[in-house]
């Protein structure tokens, strides 16, 4: 419970203080603009990593290692991999491409 608590208050930070947070880092109008859509993304992205991370975590805690192991490289290197590939560089989506297949590897990750 603690852990989706804490990831919707880190959701609602990112959301809402992305301009501000791109903005301790660079002064250049473009790059803010990309982040800050890439950020709002991110924070609800964060939401579906966070469970898969805490079931990721349960299933080594209770020894099935093996299996979180194979789900992570089936997840990350088979599906998120081409997927980023082809959101970022085929389809042209850019940084968001990125994020959008990281996001197919760890809702995958959640179900397997």
């Amino acid at each position: 419970m603690f852990a989706i608590l804490l990831s919707l208050a880190f959701g609602v930070f990112l959301f809402f203080g992305s301009q501000f947070i791109v903005e301790l880092y660079t002064n250049i109008k473009d790059v803010q603009e990309e982040t800050v859509v890439a950020m709002k993304y991110i924070a609800f992205f964060h939401q579906i990593d966070s469970l898969q991370g805490v079931a990721s975590g349960i299933l080594r805690g209770i020894g099935k290692t093996t299996h979180a192991s194979v789900a992570g490289v089936i997840s990350y290197w088979i599906i998120a991999l081409p997927m980023e590939y082809l959101w970022t560089f085929k389809l042209g989506y850019g940084v968001l491409g990125l994020w959008y297949g990281f996001t197919f590897g760890s809702v995958s990750h959640a179900f397997i």
